[in-house]
């Protein structure tokens, strides 16, 4: 099936008129005709506004299977292409950008493992070593430290 024959049963599933969805473009109802008959193409933001309204992906709606690219018109394929470039850049981006947070969040992991590791075993010598007396001081490590209680 052609971009056409696509339109066509996309709009006719969904029970628009090709007035109604022309109206929903923001194109008369003689673009949509020609757009289904195969006299024309939709430029390319039209063409993401019909994704949006029948809900799928530019290739389900210019052409099924995709092999028969050459039918659409060079504007059309420049731009499918250089949207596919700047699509695959993007996601090179952010998955980069996740593979480094991902690092970091791994070496916070790790030291906050080994500081928690290092308090359990520091904790019991430091606690055996702080002794309350009544006289408002307290002993750690054999130094008196003198405090006031309120």
């Amino acid at each position: 099936m052609n971009f056409g024959d696509n339109l066509r049963n996309l709009r006719k599933k969904k029970k628009i008129s090709q007035e109604k969805l022309g109206e929903l473009v923001g194109v008369s109802r003689q673009s949509v005709s020609k757009w289904e008959c195969g006299e024309a193409y939709p430029e390319v933001d039209n063409i993401f506004k019909l994704c949006d309204i029948f809900h799928c992906k530019i290739n389900e709606l210019v052409h099924e299977d995709f092999s028969d690219i050459d039918s659409l018109g060079e504007e059309v394929k420049g731009t499918l292409v250089k949207f596919k470039k700047e699509k695959q850049k993007q996601m090179k981006a952010l998955s980069k950008a996740i593979y480094i947070l991902a690092r970091i969040g791994k070496v916070i992991m790790i030291l906050g493992m080994i500081a928690i590791i290092l308090m359990m075993f520091l904790t019991p010598m430091i606690a055996s070593n702080i002794e309350v007396k009544e006289n408002n001081t307290i002993e750690v490590f054999h130094k008196k430290i003198e405090y006031e209680r309120e």
